[in-house]
């Protein structure tokens, strides 16, 4: 029978092993500002000039780390007229920084603890939902506090992966699920677009436009200085 010592133990060989996950996926703090998160979106200007057509025009990112990347953008053109909250899972000194800890929600993916229902009309992810630990409560939980027509952007691996002692699973199970929920999606790889209510027209139309300009778009925002 394992120790409360061993207990312990486990955990924070967990805890390092996470960190070396986030490296392995370009997760960490040196990846996340807002020109590499544009990237890694293939692009979210129209994603976000689609939630400004929407009665609710907040933003949620699930799992955003020191938040630097999503303030960035939240500063730029493409934030404006929105507002933008952030979930993360722990305290972070750099988050005062950048979004601030009046724009946070702690906690996880599967519960959206604090955040109100059909209040956000756009939720994004960056490889954060797919390490979650129940890919049907998370996207449950998402479809909960996004508003009618709302729309969701996510990065997964391009398949099911294991990494160190984490399951990070690719798009293809999200995409079930939003479907069942009665979503239009669209993927290329492992980015996927779902939206409320919409067409799998309406999703592809939009996810296109983004990856064709995603080019332009990573240009109006400043490159990031080392801190």
């Amino acid at each position: 029978m394992e120790s409360h010592i061993d207990t312990l133990r486990n955990i924070a060989k967990q805890k390092k092993e996470y960190k070396q996950t986030e490296a392995n996926f370009g997760y960490s703090n040196e990846f996340r500002d807002g020109r590499t998160y544009i990237c890694s979106f293939e692009g979210l200007q129209y994603f976000l000039e689609y939630v400004k057509t929407l009665p609710n025009k907040m933003v949620l990112d699930i799992g955003s780390g020191d938040t630097k990347a999503i303030s960035e953008i939240a500063g730029s053109s493409f934030g404006k007229d929105l507002e933008f909250k952030a979930t993360v899972l722990t305290k972070n000194s750099r988050i005062e920084q950048y979004l601030g800890y009046e724009n946070i929600f702690f906690t996880s993916a599967e519960t959206l603890k604090g955040v109100e229902s059909g209040s956000y009309g756009g939720v994004i992810s960056c490889f954060s939902v797919t390490y979650s630990s129940s890919p049907e409560l998370s996207i449950s939980s998402i479809d909960r506090v996004l508003c009618k027509n709302g729309i969701f952007k996510g990065v997964f691996p391009h398949e099911d992966a294991t990494i160190g002692r984490f399951e990070a699973k690719g798009p293809d199970v999200y995409i079930k699920l939003f479907k069942s929920l009665g979503y239009g999606t669209y993927k290329i790889a492992g980015i996927m677009l779902a939206i409320k209510n919409g067409s799998d027209l309406e999703a592809q139309q939009i996810f296109k436009k983004d990856m064709y300009s995603c080019g332009k778009q990573k240009n109006v925002l400043p490159r990031s200085m080392e801190d």
